[in-house]
């Protein structure tokens, strides 16, 4: 369908999911079109002739032994010095969150999680070996960590001995969170493994809609049933929570959504339960796999994925108009972004990559790994001018000895 069909800018495929419907049952049920949430190809036809880096050329493959640096280069270049963080050996750092200059977290494969206090980095112990495919911190001080063995932890939330594990209650993998007020957001898919007939790929945990302890609750529209092979949710990799109300994803496809926060039909639409959120499919002006999102307010928000692609929202009505194309000065996968300000901005991905926005234009920095063994960077951090990197067996921060233009 689609594959026929590319996006152009002027062109919105937009369409309003999902429902409010009132039902006393959290448990989403699966509808019968396909359509809407069936992935798409991560080939961009439509980009071919557009400013995205490389667009023309073959998805390029790592070069190298990913994070093996040991054939003499430095240790530190202009902008960067690697670490090595303990027990890091053969592990991809896949997740960070900086709350400050002395508290930084990150997390990996085989449930890896450390923590730096500003001087000192030590190991956490999170009682699970599922990979931590993401980290976030809460107004409240708690560290959130989603994981691919659906389990939502808090890092710094010891309970005997170990980081408290939320049991999601879910074959899931959990690719993105984010927080805002007292409510979790995590977007990802239900595994194929499940017997569970209902799949999902959005959840919150938070306040029960039972009057319960908080939980996760799976709240995306109604995905593919597993009577229909072949058949899932679309993969969400990404995911900016605006308020507690609005929240914004990205993921395979190039698919794009945000919440709608409109009043619901009047007949309350064809909507699972009153915990289901309702969702806008946007343009997001690729077909592309988008793998990471972050925002600055409702018409500031950035998106990166497959190709070097970046695009950015800058307003507008989410139904009829498009995000924009932002020129990249790079064909590798996108794999990460952090923003400190609208002009500080860093993403990160394959081959190791890593770009800065200051405003105007993106902008490629060096890595201190020889070209043919830089590895592929899954997660980027910063505080100020602090930046933290990590990767497959690879970690860098910011190189403070040099005057370099960062």
């Amino acid at each position: 369908l689609l594959l026929d069909d590319p996006v152009q800018p002027g062109r919105s495929p937009l369409k309003a999911l999902g429902s409010s419907k009132g039902a006393a049952s959290i448990v989403l049920l699966a509808m019968a079109s396909t359509n809407l949430w069936t992935a798409c190809s991560s080939s961009d036809p439509a980009a071919q002739s557009s400013p995205d880096g490389g667009v023309d050329a073959a998805a390029p493959s790592d070069a190298g032994t990913e994070g093996d640096a040991t054939d003499g280069t430095p240790s530190c270049n202009e902008s960067f010095c690697r670490l090595a963080l303990p027990d890091m050996s053969g592990v991809a750092i896949n997740a960070s969150w900086a709350i400050s200059a002395s508290d930084v977290w990150v997390g990996g494969s085989g449930g890896y999680a450390a923590h730096f206090d500003g001087k000192n980095w030590t190991r956490i112990a999170t009682g699970t070996n599922a990979a931590i495919f993401g980290i976030t911190a809460g107004a409240d001080g708690t560290v959130w960590g989603a994981n691919g063995g659906y389990t939502l932890l808090k890092l710094n939330r010891p309970a005997n001995g170990v980081s408290e594990n939320i049991n999601a209650q879910t074959n899931a993998i959990f690719d993105g969170i984010s927080v805002a007020g007292s409510e979790v957001f995590i977007a990802g898919a239900t595994t194929g493994y499940t017997s569970d007939p209902i799949l999902t790929n959005i959840w919150r945990y938070g306040t029960n809609p039972d009057g319960g302890a908080p939980s996760v609750i799976p709240i995306s529209p109604p995905c593919p049933g597993r009577d229909e092979p072949g058949d899932r949710c679309v993969r969400l990799h990404g995911v900016w929570a605006e308020s507690a109300k609005r929240q914004w994803f990205v993921g395979e496809g190039g698919k794009a959504y945000v919440t709608d926060t409109s009043p619901p039909p009047a007949d309350g639409g064809d909507g699972p339960s009153s915990v289901a959120i309702r969702l806008i499919e946007m343009n997001s002006s690729s077909l592309r796999n988008l793998h990471a999102i972050w925002g600055f307010a409702a018409d500031d928000i950035w998106a990166v994925g497959a190709q070097g692609v970046i695009r950015h929202w800058t307003g507008g009505n989410p139904k009829t108009d498009a995000w924009q194309i932002v020129p990249s000065p790079v064909t590798h996968d996108l794999r990460s972004l952090w923003g400190s300000r609208p002009d500080d901005i860093w993403a990160v991905g394959d081959d190791g990559t890593v770009i800065h926005w200051d405003g105007t234009s993106w902008t490629q920095r060096e890595v201190p790994y020889a070209a043919d063994r830089r590895p592929r960077f899954h997660t980027v951090t910063a505080v100020g001018d602090e930046v933290w990197i990590g990767g497959v067996n690879a970690f860098l921060r910011s190189n403070h000895t040099t005057e370099a233009d960062r």
